[in-house]
């Protein structure tokens, strides 16, 4: 099914110019667009603490994502199978997709700073996602799987540091 999917979508590639372009510009770029919203959301007074947990998410997040992926050790679908692939990249690890894990955090924080802006966050992370398989470097599973980390870590930090914040601190008392 993974491979039936994957090859709906990259064979979609290679047929239309606008289309590889767009794939390519969401491919490369998309997440520093996302990282780059989250780091800004700590240059503003009211939504600094969503950005920093967002900071801290990706950074929790990416860190459990590299011990899976040498951990599963998938290769990426360009290593064994013919594919459009539209951007060279070279072998590695294909599953989880740090792309799509970054997306998932990105959609949560902007869904924590501005629920006006959810429609949009979901549609752009789900671009970005799409494009990943689109390009050739990852199977559905690698991104959905990806995504669905990213958003699950993500409200797992946002709930634990909110847990830790809410909980007495401890009094230093020296006893003479």
């Amino acid at each position: 099914m993974d491979l039936l999917l994957f090859r709906l979508i990259n064979n979609l590639s290679m047929k239309n110019d606008l289309l590889d372009n767009i794939a390519i510009l969401l491919s490369k770029y998309g997440i520093i667009l996302m990282i780059i919203c989250i780091i800004c959301l700590t240059l503003s007074k009211q939504k600094r603490l969503i950005g920093l947990y967002g900071i801290l998410a990706l950074a929790i997040s990416l860190g459990v994502n590299r011990l899976l992926k040498m951990s599963f050790d998938r290769p990426r679908p360009f290593m064994e199978h013919t594919v459009n692939l539209v951007i060279e990249r070279a072998p590695s690890p294909s599953f989880p997709s740090d792309q799509a894990l970054i997306a998932g955090v990105f959609l949560v924080v902007i869904l924590l700073a501005s629920k006006k802006l959810a429609a949009i966050a979901f549609i752009y992370s789900f671009a970005v996602i799409v494009s990943r398989v689109y390009v050739g470097h990852h199977y559905p599973s690698d991104v959905l799987t990806g995504y669905m980390l990213g958003i699950l870590l993500t409200i797992v930090v946002f709930y634990v540091v909110k847990r830790i914040k809410k909980a007495p601190s401890p009094k230093l008392t020296v006893d003479v």
